[in-house]
Formats: structure tokens, sequence, C-alpha cells
């Protein structure tokens, strides 16, 4: 392999993840292809030895590996994610994506979503099944597709509504359907999707070619009740955005609020979101709510509500 006129750019972020960004390197270098890859990094200022890593793979592979090193975080400072810093120099006509902690373990995987792509115009993006590793528990759960621990969802109206997980480490898309602009998502990969979805269609190849890493402390896995909150008031606030960006109908927009305000109201009860609340409120006035919905509502105002609900979350290994 080599890197003259890539036909796939590999897009990999990586901060802190000296335990873990040998295996994604590796996955990406057993790539067995008949066309020219490059491997694009970010590492965003690492301090546990991910640099020292990258680098040493830089210098065994220069045509191939091309990182990018910053000397100070870029996340922290609301800078982030594969859109600012690998997509606007990827050359390739196609760009797979998989984070540090991430990695492959076919080495056909590439040749085989190339196959399709260029044999199908129609079709935007293709993803495969995925095996999800634990890491603190040291437990795989494997073809969570076909296994059905996660639904295959292709379609627009169905990803906007249960913004599934649809593997992203697993993805290759035609570069016109790529970000290269920076958002203000927590999780870009979700209006990328929505926008290959609304253009484009997508093909589910019902084979693993890759491992999703599960860390503790991950912004959509925290145990921490704030982190957890934002994360999902950021989906709810991109399913909103794509409702009106794709003129979607009322239905729909009733629908998603609906199941959204009603899976968001314990926490911002616990964390006194008084806006989201009222936002609440009003919306389940006009519109059928449940019981749970009224009761919360009602007693939304009360101290001892806002206790009562920290304290079941405690119960459950949450914290502030």
């Amino acid at each position: 392999m080599n890197s003259t006129n890539p036909l796939v750019s590999i897009s990999c972020i990586t901060y802190n993840h000296a335990k873990y960004i040998r295996d994604a390197l590796e996955g990406f270098l057993m790539q067995k292809t008949s066309f020219p890859i490059e491997i694009l990094i970010h590492d965003d200022a690492s301090t546990d030895g991910t640099t020292e890593i990258v680098r040493e793979y830089e210098e065994k592979h220069p045509d191939i590996i091309k990182p990018l090193y910053e000397t100070e975080n870029q996340w922290s400072k609301g800078i982030r994610g594969s859109a600012v810093f690998n997509f606007p120099r990827a050359l390739g006509k196609y760009i797979a994506i998989c984070e540090g902690d991430d990695y492959w373990i076919d080495p056909l995987k590439l040749q085989k979503q190339v196959d399709f792509l260029e044999q199908n115009d129609e079709y935007g993006l293709i993803f495969t099944d995925v095996d999800i590793y634990y890491q603190e528990l040291n437990i795989f759960e494997r073809s969570v597709f076909h296994n059905n621990f996660f639904p295959v969802i292709l379609t627009f109206r169905e990803h906007l509504i249960n913004s599934g997980f649809l593997a992203p480490c697993t993805w290759l898309c035609r570069k016109q359907y790529v970000p290269i602009e920076g958002n203000r998502y927590f999780d870009g990969t979700f209006p990328w999707m929505l926008d290959v979805l609304a253009n484009s269609k997508i093909k589910y190849l019902d084979e693993v070619t890759a491992v999703y890493r599960l860390i503790n402390e991950s912004a959509s896995h925290s145990k921490s009740i704030r982190k957890r909150y934002l994360f999902s008031k950021g989906v709810f606030q991109t399913q909103k955005d794509y409702l009106e960006k794709y003129n979607q109908p009322n239905e729909l927009k009733k629908l998603i609020s609906c199941k959204e305000y009603s899976m968001l109201l314990p926490s911002a009860i616990a964390l006194n979101d008084k806006e989201l609340i009222s936002e609440a409120s009003d919306f389940f006035k006009l519109n059928i709510s449940s019981l749970k919905e009224k009761l919360l509502i009602l007693f939304s105002q009360v101290s001892l509500t806002r206790f009562m609900i920290l304290f079941l979350y405690k119960i459950r290994g949450f914290k502030n």
C-alpha cells in the first residue's frame, strides 16, 4: 500500500488512547486492498504516550500515515472532530472513520466496501456489523446488529426518531457526503448520517469488520447525570434542527418531542434545568401526555421531587 492518489482516506482522531491506539493502527495497516490508502491521524495533545506511539508508526510508514500533532487540546476549546482536522485534507474518493480506541478486525473490510460503492452509485455510505467490547468488564457482545442488540436503521425517518447506533467505526462514505465543517453537536456522526440518508441510500453489510470499544466515562456512557443529560439534550437539539432542515411534517415533530421530553424530564428536574422543564410543560399542555409526565411536571417545582429523583439515580450508580 502507498499514498499515491489514495482511493480511501482513513480518518482517526485520538486523545490519550495509549492503551488502544496500536490496535487501531494495526487494523488499518493490515488492510488488503487493490488500491492505495492514506491514514490521517489527529492527536489532540495526548499526555499519556499516545503521541509517541503514533510517531513510531509514522516513522515506519511515512508514505501512508499522516498525523497532525496538537500542542494544546482542541476539544476543550470547542474545536472538535475529523470534520475540522482530517476531512479537509483527505485525498480519497471515499472516507473511512475509526477513533483511536476502536479497531478493525477484517483485513478485507475496505476492499469489500469499496467494491460495493464502486458498483452502486445510488449508495452514499456502507456500514457493517460490529462487536462491542466492554473494556472494564472484559466482555464482548458479538454481532450486535445480526443478533438484534441494535436495530439496523436504513431510513431518514427511523434514524431521526431513534437516533440509533450505526457503528461509525465501520463506515465507508463517499467524500461528497462527508461533513467538511465542524459543528456544535456532541455527536457529529448523528447529523452526518441524517444528511447521507436524506440524499442517498445506505447499505448494511451483515459481516463483522470492527470492534467498538466501550469505555467508562465517554460522553454518552458516563455515570455523571449531567454529562448524560447534556449528551441526550444535544441529540434532541439535532433532531429539532433536522426536522426543520428537511421540512418534516408536524406529526413527526410531535412524535419526537413527546419521546424526547419524556426521556429528558427526570434529569432536567434533578439538575434544575428550568428552561427545558418549561418547554416540556408547554408541549404537554397542548399534546397528549401520560400520567408519568403529568405528575413530573406537576411536582417539578417541589424541591423534594428533585431530591427523590437524585436519590433514585444514585441507587442506580449515577452521580451528579
